[in-house]
Parts: C-alpha cells; structure tokens; sequence
C-alpha cells in the first residue's frame, strides 16, 4: 500500500497521527513527486538538519511554498537567512529575549491574563481563544515593539487575517500584510525622528555590516523583521495555549495531578509542545548531495521536516503517546533547533505557564466543548482558531 502525504491539505492536520506514524515507520524519507520535495520525519534525522546550515540552508525560505518563489517576491525575514546575515539581524533585539529580559515581563503577563480571564469566566461558556487566549501574547509582543496599547487588537486582526489558511492551504490575507506593513512604516518614520526604548527603535537605528562599511537597514528589512516578530510572538502562544486547555481536559487526571503541584506547570508546558506542537514544519533547501536512509537527495531538492512526527518517534520518546506532564524531555525540538531556533521561545514558554497557573487558580476542572472545537489552518502552524470551554 502506497503512502501519501500533501502538507498542503490542511484537513490532514486535524488528526495527522496515522499517516505521521507511516511516514515515521515506512518511508522515513518520503517522496512526494508531485510537490517535488523529500520529507524526514524522525526526530534524530529532523534534528540533524535543524542544526546543519551549511548543507540546509534558509536562505530560500523555511515553506515550501515559498522556497520557489523568485527572489523578489519573498520577504526578507529573518528565518528566510542564513549566517553571517542572520545573526547581524538577530543580534539587534536578540537581548529583548534573554531569559533575563523575559523574566521581567511576568508580572504584566500575570495581570493581562487575570484581566482577561475575570472577564471571560463570568460566562457560562466563552471561547478560550477568541475571549482569551489570543489578545495575551498579541499585547506582550506589541508592547516590546512600540506599538501604543490602542492599536493592540488592530494587529491581531491583521495577524490573524495574514496568517489564516482555507482547507486547502491557500492564503487570503495579502491585504493584510499590506496594512500591518503601512502602519508600520509609518510607526518606524517616527521613531526616527524620536528613539524610545522600545525594539522598532532598536532596529531604526541599528547599524549592521555593509561592503562599504556600517549601514543601517532599509526600510523593508525593517518592516520584515518587524512583521514576522509580532506574527511568530502571538501565532505560537496562542496556540500552544489552545493546546494547554484542550489536551488537559481531555486528560483529566493530569490536571488533578498538576492542580496539587502547581509546580508541575512547567513541564506541563514542555510536554503540551511535545505532544501537539504548534510548529509542526519546516522546509530547507539542500546545498550539496547527501544521502538519506539509503536515497540519494540531490543539491537544490526541497526537504520538508516534519517536527510535529517527530515529536512522537519512539526512538527519542519513551511511550511517546501517552501525554505526561511530568516527562523530561532531554531535546525539545517543538521550537526548532540550531542557529533558528525560535528568538522568543523563552516568551512563549512563559506566556504559557502563567496562563495555566491562572486558569488553574481560578478553576482546577475545566471541560471543553469537543463538538465546538474550529481548527485554525495555517501551512506551518497547528491548533485550534474556537475552543468553547466551561469552568466548574
């Protein structure tokens, strides 16, 4: 029996376990002719090529939609490179996200999700996202770029428009871009002219290495840079939030367990991104002829990871079905790995355990409404867009 695997039909992300599992055990580097891409989808194999850019470069993008694009319709994003101009890039806000620097930030995650929570809870019912979750991580990235508290919700819109997918992959939300874009080109006009202590003047007035000495980025590397920060900084959390909320009730006896141990909260955390990762793909484009589990895979060919399969392979994973929230997790690959992994995992990871310590003070039993459940379809991320939920 043949395998077959699209990332592309996004109704397979809905439950992809099965033909993840196949892949993982039959064809541990699948062909997809049609698309004209390989995938590796164990956890060993994933992470190799994670932290390998010489031979798996970025520099054409990390989706392989737009791995093929000509150069001039690609943006210029920070995951899109490689080094040297990848860490020239990443150095200019890279001490925003420092363990230090995040550490800072807890006590105003703590009240944004009591605020947000008091409100929600007052209902019966409310929607963890769309009530809750997604208006957190938004506001905290927002806040560190420079963006006044006002226009908040106006950026999640446009986030939430750029990043959505149909069923079938395709995106709408070009328009979008295009706006968030605008506002802030205008936003970094102004911080030209009057630096505050906030990352977009970072970048306004960062100088990097040039041919002819230090120079200062243009205006579209900004406007990249600063797109895909508030994009990454509010897509991830709130999903991996979603996820918190789901798979806790439909594990109920690992909610008591953490309602006892509330110091268990952030393994709970690492564990949630083990087994349901938002991030659950990336692409690389291959540099030089190298050879897979007896395949060759020529330089110039397009190599999709899988990390939400691999993020189950019984090779790294003992009993890698079962969710546990106190399992220790040697290599956690949920936010990649090697000179990409993820700016603002420290954030991420943050944002996530003071949300469930404060859903968990204020109810220790929660049920979500399965029937209501709406997935959110995005060609890299996965998770849920409505989580209808009850506290008791």
């Amino acid at each position: 029996m043949s395998l077959s695997y699209d990332p592309f039909d996004l109704r397979v992300d809905k439950d992809p376990w099965g033909v993840w599992t196949e892949l993982r055990e039959r064809a541990p580097l699948y062909r997809n002719e049609a698309r004209d891409f390989y995938a590796l989808s164990r956890f060993a194999d994933v992470h190799s090529v994670l932290t390998d850019f010489k031979t798996y470069s970025s520099r054409r993008g990390n989706l392989l939609e737009v791995i093929d694009r000509p150069d001039g319709e690609r943006p210029r994003l920070l995951s899109f490179m490689d080094p040297p101009e990848h860490q020239r890039l990443r150095g200019i806000v890279s001490k925003s996200f420092s363990p230090a620097a995040v550490a800072q930030l807890e006590d105003g995650i703590r009240a944004r999700a009591r605020s947000r929570l008091d409100r929600a809870a007052d209902r019966e019912q409310f929607d963890f996202v769309v009530d809750f979750a997604q208006h957190i991580p938004v506001s905290v990235i927002c806040s560190l770029m420079g963006i006044p508290a006002e226009d908040h919700d106006l950026m999640r819109q446009w986030t939430d428009a750029h990043m959505a997918c149909d069923e079938n992959g395709e995106r709408s939300g070009e328009r979008a871009f295009d706006d968030m874009r605008q506002y802030v080109a205008a936003l970094a006009s102004e911080r030209a002219r009057r630096p505050q202590d906030d990352m977009l003047s970072a970048m306004v007035h960062a100088k990097v290495p040039g041919p002819d000495g230090p120079r200062a980025l243009n205006l579209s590397e900004i406007l990249d840079f600063m797109v895909q920060i508030i994009n990454a900084g509010s897509e991830t959390s709130t999903r991996l939030m979603g996820w918190s909320v789901v798979q806790l009730s439909r594990h109920p006896e690992q909610r008591r367990a953490l309602a006892r141990d509330p110091g268990l909260a952030a393994g709970a955390i690492e564990e949630i991104l083990r087994y349901d990762p938002p991030l659950v793909r990336q692409a690389r484009l291959v540099d030089r002829d190298v050879t897979w589990h007896g395949q060759k895979v020529s330089a110039g060919s397009k190599l999709l990871l899988l990390i939400g399969a691999a993020s189950r392979d019984p090779r790294e994973f003992e009993r890698p079905d079962a969710f546990l929230i106190d399992r220790k997790i040697a290599r956690p690959l949920a936010f990649s790995a090697g000179i990409h992994h993820c700016l603002g995992a420290a954030l991420a990871r943050l944002e996530g355990r003071v949300v469930l310590e404060e859903l968990l003070a204020h109810s220790c039993d929660w049920e979500v409404d399965e029937g209501g459940l709406e997935f959110a379809f995005s060609t890299f991320n996965r998770g849920y867009g409505r989580i209808p939920v009850r506290l008791h």
